[in-house]
Parts: structure tokens; C-alpha cells; sequence
């Protein structure tokens, strides 16, 4: 069935009020502002007949005119401006939210592509890039604590009698490759992962390897473990491991 000229007029108001609802105000403002011009016209119509029959001219009524006219345009101006200015800060808050949204889905999409790629880790065996493997011969190391402050791939071997120290940077992946080492703490855990993002150790096949630490916790009362990692830790590979 075809709206009326009322009937359009109403749906548009309540579509506007209901999306902006500083529309109502201006929609009722405007309501009244017709209505007494309306009013105004009417009584100016009534003048100029009383005018006529009492044989003054219209030159008041005509003026009036003019004056109400002019009343009009320039409240019709004030309106159309703030409903301009309204409207620009609501598309500019849309704007707005539209590149909140932007940023939110990029970060998601690059902490994804980071949850990936420690997945990616997690399932690793063999080292990447062998010939930028560290490797380390616990062996050739005096007694004592070995410092390790760089992340990346690192293939230990030998026997300690003291303690292995990880202290990468905090976005850092260390990945450890344990191929029959003998680290026996005098002091604390034997392997202690104190700083990195992520830490990976691998038992490389076909080998053992034994980890003991020491009944003296002096000064690591908060890492009360043989194999002790402050952050995310993963142990895979077909290798024996003996604490």
C-alpha cells in the first residue's frame, strides 16, 4: 500500500530518530517552527482582509510577509546546518571505529601468525640452519655457570658439573638441542631458562642425557626444579632424558 506524504514523513522520522537520536530534538524543532509560521501567515491573510475592508493597503501585510518569510529561511539555515555538523561527526565516529576495527584485526592476524610459527617450533627436531647452529661442548667449559644470552638454535653436548643459564632476549625463540649431556648443579636447577619468549628443548635421537640438580636452593627459592623455565617450555624428540 503506498505511503502518504505524512505516512513518508513519519517512517523518515523514526528512522533517523532511531540511528541518531539528537535527531529528535531538531525533528520536533522544526515541527514547531512550520506550525508558527503557518500560524503567522494565517493571521497575516486575516490582517490584510480587515485592512481591505476598511480601505487601508497592504503595504503592512505585505511587509509582514517579507519579515516571516525571511524568519523562515533563516531558521530553515540554522536547522540545515546542524543537522550538517551532526551528521559529519557521525560519519567521522563511523571513520573512526571502522579503523579501531582495522588495527584490532591486523594485531589479531600478527599474534596468529606468531602462535603459528612457535606451532611451528614446537614440532622441530632438527636444526634449520645447521651451519648457524651455536654449538656448545660442556666438555671444554670449566665447572661452574655456563651463560647462554643468545636465542636461535644451540646444540649442547658434554658433561658440567655446574649449571646452563639461558638468558635470551624476551622476544626471543631458544631452541635446545640436548645430545647426551651430563649436568650435575652444585647449586639450583641444572638447565635454567631464565629470559626468552619461547624455549624449546629436543632430545636428539639416540642419545641420553642427565640432568641433577642440587638440595641447595640458595637464591632460587622461586625456580624449585631440575629443568626450570620462566617462560613457555616444550619438550619434544626420541631421546632419553634421566633427572
Amino acid at each position: 500500500m503506498p505511503l502518504t506524504a505524512a505516512g513518508r514523513s513519519q517512517r523518515g522520522y523514526n528512522f533517523y530518530c532511531k540511528k541518531m537520536p539528537w535527531t529528535k530534538i531538531l525533528f520536533k524543532y522544526i515541527i514547531l517552527l512550520f506550525a508558527d509560521i503557518t500560524s503567522n501567515k494565517y493571521y497575516l491573510i486575516i490582517d490584510n482582509i480587515h485592512e481591505r475592508e476598511s480601505g487601508g493597503v497592504m503595504k503592512r501585510g505585505k511587509a509582514g510577509r517579507q519579515t516571516g518569510s525571511a524568519a523562515c529561511a533563516a531558521s530553515i539555515l540554522c536547522v540545515a546546518v546542524l543537522l550538517t555538523a551532526c551528521a559529519g561527526e557521525n560519519i567521522a565516529a563511523r571513520r573512526s571505529g571502522a579503523d579501531e576495527g582495522a588495527v584490532q584485526e591486523e594485531e589479531w592476524l600478527a599474534a596468529r601468525t606468531k602462535g603459528e610459527r612457535r606451532t611451528r617450533h614446537d614440532l622441530r627436531t632438527e636444526p634449520e640452519e645447521p651451519e648457524k647452529t651455536q654449538r656448545i661442548d660442556l666438555d671444554a667449559c670449566e665447572g661452574g655457570k655456563v651463560m647462554v644470552a643468545d636465542g636461535g638454535d644451540i646444540w649442547l653436548s658434554g658433561s658440567l658439573e655446574g649449571q646452563v643459564v639461558i638468558d635470551a632476549e624476551e622476544d626471543e625463540l631458544v631452541h635446545l638441542y640436548l645430545a647426551g649431556v651430563e649436568i650435575t648443579s652444585l647449586n639450583g636447577p641444572a638447565l635454567y631458562i631464565e629470559e626468552a619468549a619461547k624455549a624449546v628443548v629436543t632430545l636428539v635421537s639416540e642419545t641420553e642425557n642427565v640432568l641433577a640438580d642440587s638440595p641447595d636452593y640458595t637464591d632460587y627459592e622461586d625456580s624449585p626444579a631440575c629443568l626450570y623455565s620462566v617462560c613457555d617450555l616444550t619438550v619434544n624428540g626420541d631421546g632419553a632424558l634421566i633427572m
